[in-house]
């Protein structure tokens, strides 16, 4: 699992000098460069049910996001509350009166801990009369070098994806009148903890919710893992640790939720107390021995706009050209032009050139994910946002 750090100013100017260069050749000048990546403070764990209380307000915002792209969309869904989160805690920063006032009412929280390759920044153009200087804004030459200014910034949300090609800003979201730019991707391609190896995979057949039952490549792997299933039998989990790189104490887990039921009516029903619930579960287990089965998929969220659903949050001063208040940035009066998101997951096999292990099937216990199911990213024992939440359902 690819992880960023902070990189100090001078680091990414000697990074991208020569982009920058050619900017402040072309622009006339170029006032500034600064790039917020990922990297948060640990946060203090939040114990389950022992008797103290649970916070579950971002799980809430989690929820509301990735129900959100279910009603949008058939088929597989997959969120990153995570960077969406880090984007409007930074907005708060740079906000006043009204603007504030809406951010300050949904249920956000300091940053917390991550591990996912995924960067979040707003971009300014570089003629705007400064209040002070932020250290989370990229100034750009919207105004005085357009097309320089949308390659820099597309340039660098497509950078975490390793996807170069992903152009987010374009011609229809923005413009060389924009003055205030918002810009979210994150993506995962996890290194699991106890490997899936390629040589235990195997073809098996995936119960669509179309019904359809197509081929798929199963990934297994035996160990001992954290698995809860629900007191009215209505769900059971299994919280896959992934390989720590950083020094958060706290692992992040990939969990996988496997419904009684229909998974689309499952998630859709989810509540904060619901998903706080199945977290706790499965960090008061203990692990055991279990044959996981999980299906290898990727997917990708193209790059898109996400004001409409920002709106249906209670954001709306935010995009109005007569109600925004970033005064806290600058004197004129500028409104963000757009907010744009992409996100995208990975779920591979360890390479590795082990044998098939032959004592999979001897396992204690088995969980086969071989129909729809929810997943999600994050942690068990803190109360931080989701950094990824999905619905598989499709082939």
């Amino acid at each position: 699992m690819k992880n960023f750090h902070f990189i100090p100013e001078m680091k990414i100017a000697q990074y991208i000098w020569t982009i920058i260069f050619g900017g402040c050749v072309l622009s006339g000048g170029f006032a500034g460069y600064i790039w917020k990546a990922t990297s948060k403070e640990h946060a203090e764990p939040v114990p389950g049910s022992d008797g103290t209380e649970r916070n579950t307000s971002t799980d809430a915002l989690s929820i509301r996001f990735f129900q959100h792209a279910l009603n949008d969309k058939a088929g597989n869904v997959i969120v990153a509350p995570g960077i969406l989160h880090d984007t409007l805690w930074n907005l708060q920063d740079i906000a006043g009166g009204k603007t504030l006032d809406e951010l300050k009412a949904l249920p956000l929280s300091p940053e917390q801990a991550s591990h996912i390759t995924s960067i979040s920044l707003i971009a300014a153009d570089i003629n705007l009369h400064r209040t002070k200087e932020h250290q989370n804004i990229l100034t750009l030459p919207f105004s005085e070098n357009y097309p320089v200014a949308i390659s820099l910034f597309n340039s660098l949300l497509a950078e975490c994806t390793s996807l170069p090609n992903l152009q987010f800003a374009t011609s229809e979201n923005s413009s060389d009148k924009t003055k205030l730019l918002g810009g979210a991707a994150a993506y995962l391609t996890p290194r699991w903890k106890i490997p899936f190896h390629k040589a235990d995979s195997q073809q098996a057949d995936f119960d669509c919710a179309s019904g359809r039952l197509p081929k798929f490549t199963q990934m297994r792997a035996r160990g001992t893992y954290r698995t809860a299933k629900a007191d009215d039998a209505s769900w059971q989990a299994v919280a896959i640790e992934l390989e720590q790189t950083g020094k958060n104490s706290t692992p992040l887990v990939f969990v996988a939720i496997l419904p009684t039921g229909q998974a689309r009516p499952f998630a859709a029903g989810l509540t904060a107390d619901s998903l706080t619930a199945i977290r706790a579960a499965l960090a008061e287990a203990e692990p055991a021995d279990t044959l996981v089965m999980l299906p290898r998929m990727g997917h990708i969220v193209a790059p898109q706009d996400i004001r409409s659903t920002l709106r249906q949050f209670g954001l709306n001063s935010l995009f109005s050209e007569t109600e925004a208040d970033f005064s806290p940035l600058c004197q004129e009066r500028v409104h963000l032009g757009a907010m744009l998101y992409s996100c995208g997951v990975n779920l591979i096999e360890t390479q590795s050139t082990a044998k098939a292990d032959e004592s999979l099937e001897g396992a204690a216990a088995r969980i086969d994910f071989s129909r729809p199911f929810i997943w999600f990213v994050g942690e068990l024992n803190t109360n931080s946002p989701m950094e990824f939440m999905g619905l598989f359902e499709e082939l």
